[in-house]
């Protein structure tokens, strides 16, 4: 006697897992060594406009109106360039506190699928690290948890700051 399951396995399913950490660059170099995976999230800002006589949301009238896209990781390593790069002040506060173009980068996360070597690659551009948090534990060892957070070029509005990516093997 079969049993009767609901599910969306096919066999396709095993060549499209995510699998394991994967790696963490900020301009292209390693973070090293990490704990616990990381979270990629896009925030998206929904606009719904209230319209006398309809009942709930119409469908056409909403519109994203900001988008945030974070990336957070946890790194057991502690560079010195990770460090400056974590806390915006290591190099003294500017006097109109904002925060210098020059030190946001691409931050990208490099992961592997399943077993036919693709890949899922995820980018932040013009990134920054917001609210770094460092961690120290007796008979442990010391982590730095990152919230990346892409931004806007002023130069180029338009262009979304973030991107997801599958690369195939052929």
């Amino acid at each position: 006697m079969a049993i009767t399951r609901q599910t969306g396995v096919t066999s396709d399913t095993l060549h499209n897992l995510q699998l394991d950490a994967g790696i963490i660059k900020i301009a292209g170099t390693s973070i090293g060594a990490t704990v616990g995976g990381g979270t990629f999230v896009v925030n998206e800002e929904i606009r719904e406009p209230e319209i006398d006589g309809v009942p709930g949301p119409l469908m056409g009238t909403r519109r994203i109106v900001g988008i945030r896209a974070e990336l957070e990781v946890t790194g057991k390593e502690w560079k010195q360039t990770l460090i400056d790069f974590a806390i915006k002040g290591t190099n003294g506060v500017p006097d109109n506190y904002l925060i210098d173009s020059s030190i946001h980068k691409e931050v990208a996360y490099i992961g592997q699928l399943s077993q036919d070597g693709s890949t899922v690659v995820i980018t932040l551009k013009n990134a920054i690290c917001e609210a770094p948090e460092f961690a120290m534990a007796d008979k442990n060892e010391g982590t730095i948890k990152y919230k990346f957070v892409a931004h806007f070029d002023p130069n180029n509005i338009t262009a979304i700051p973030y991107s997801v990516v599958r690369v195939d093997v052929p």
